[in-house]
């Protein structure tokens, strides 16, 4: 876990991982690009006609979502730098809070919030497009196996030909989520202490405790790793090839 000693190496941060973030959003960016220009017949939400505003091909779909999470994480952490770092907003807004460890607190919470929101959206699209896939190619794989989440990316990374090993980026992701859920501490129903690596570094997670590692760092990596394995996932020739990968879904602005 990054250690920040003070409001003012806490700006520096955030500053750091501003900077990333824009990055990570130029990344995500180019894959769309390549994405409209390589596949230009997959229809993504926005250019559904009003008759079909209930499908859409879930590949360029999981892409525009996951530039939403991160444009939402990027202006949280840029609000965190500009204004929950500058004692004349809480001047404003919360007087009381008058010293470092008042607004270290105020600040952290609001990035706990950020970090649960990040890695809770990005996992559920990304099961929502790997059950599109699935349940679009009867012939490549079993619908079966969109049972749970494991299941489904197991299956999913069984039947494909990929470069990388994703299933333990894909068990990082599962077991954060799934630790969000128990108020913050590992708590898994059936396994004990779990070591996952990926990325040149171990993840542990203890039964009982909390994930000392899940940071801020971790979300950068998260908009770096995410994109560059589903990019591999549909861009194979047996996702690809699908000729549509439609998800019925409920808008919210219907």
């Amino acid at each position: 876990m990054t250690q920040i000693n003070g409001l003012a190496d806490y700006h520096s941060k955030l500053t750091s991982w501003v900077i990333a973030l824009d990055k990570r959003r130029d990344a995500l960016s180019e894959y769309l690009l390549k994405l409209q220009q390589k596949y230009p017949s997959w229809r993504a939400g926005v250019n559904i006609s009003v008759q079909n505003t209930d499908q859409f091909d879930a590949r360029p779909e999981y892409f525009m979502l996951l530039a939403v999470i991160l444009q939402n994480a990027w202006l949280s952490f840029t609000h965190m730098r500009d204004q929950l770092c500058d004692r004349s907003y809480w001047a404003y807004v919360e007087p009381k809070f008058t010293s470092d460890q008042h607004l270290l607190e105020a600040i952290s919470g609001y990035s706990t919030m950020v970090n649960q929101y990040a890695i809770s959206q990005t996992v559920s699209i990304t099961q929502t497009c790997l059950t599109a896939i699935v349940n679009s190619a009867p012939d490549t794989f079993s619908s079966a196996a969109t049972i749970e989440f494991k299941n489904l990316y197991s299956h999913v990374l069984r039947n494909l030909s990929l470069s990388h090993r994703y299933e333990e980026l894909f068990d990082i992701i599962r077991l954060v989520r799934n630790t969000n859920h128990t108020n913050g501490f590992f708590q898994p129903r059936l396994v004990g202490n779990l070591v996952k690596t990926y990325g040149g570094k171990e993840y542990q997670f203890k039964v009982g405790q909390s994930i000392k590692w899940y940071s801020d760092d971790m979300i950068i990596s998260l908009f770096e790793w995410m994109p560059d394995a589903m990019w591999e996932i549909v861009t194979t020739p047996q996702v690809s090839g699908i000729s549509e990968a439609l998800l019925a879904s409920v808008r919210t602005d219907q």
